[in-house]
């Protein structure tokens, strides 16, 4: 014989068994259940900084690409260019080697080319520039022009159409560090000569 259930109990059953399904299946959306970006965010790999300090540049930028970094080069002056046929070595990074760094970080460093390299195991102390031409100074510092100042003033006691370095920064026999300014005041009586001829018109 069939037992027959009240209207009420039958309707009070296929509430609660509904209720029990949809939390069940949408435990997913519930705020409290979810990722934060943060902690997906801490998956991603980290990449600990080489040592790059006398490096090639070129090399260089390969194996950075390799671990996940980006490069960002910089010269030592506003000047400087690391022509693709030209070994630049490197003689700065930023951040500190051994620091680690999430992927896709970037990673600076400073070079310098073949010329500045040459100039700066030539000169690891500032020369005596006083009493040399403008032009004996342009050539010397050819290499790092970028990082010279030179101003200029007149100067009645040389010959006419000449100049000569009265005064200089650093000065002479200071070790000279890489990438420091160097400034230089060049007396001159112009005497007619041409602005042109002067290497820092």
């Amino acid at each position: 014989m069939a037992v027959r259930s009240p209207v009420s109990a039958v309707i009070s059953t296929m509430i609660a068994f509904g209720l029990g399904t949809v939390s069940g299946c949408g435990h997913a959306d519930r705020p409290g259940a979810r990722v934060p970006e943060t902690a997906a965010l801490s998956f991603l790999p980290q990449v600990a900084v080489p040592d790059l300090v006398g490096r090639q540049l070129a090399v260089v930028q390969r194996e950075v690409q390799g671990l996940g970094l980006v490069l960002a080069p910089k010269g030592v002056s506003p000047l400087s260019v690391c022509r693709p046929d030209e070994v630049c070595r490197i003689f700065a990074v930023r951040p500190a080697p051994g620091t680690k760094l999430a992927w896709g970080a970037k990673v600076e460093v400073s070079f310098l080319t073949s010329a500045e390299s040459r100039f700066y195991r030539q000169h690891p102390r500032m020369p005596r520039v006083v009493g040399r031409s403008g032009a004996w100074a342009a050539i010397v510092f050819q290499p790092v022009m970028g990082l010279v100042d030179v101003a200029t003033q007149p100067e009645r006691g040389l010959p006419r159409g000449t100049d000569r370095v009265l005064l200089q920064s650093p000065q002479p026999g200071t070790p000279l560090v890489i990438g420091q300014p160097v400034k230089f005041i060049v007396g001159e009586n112009r005497g007619g000569r041409p602005c042109g001829v002067r290497w820092w018109c």
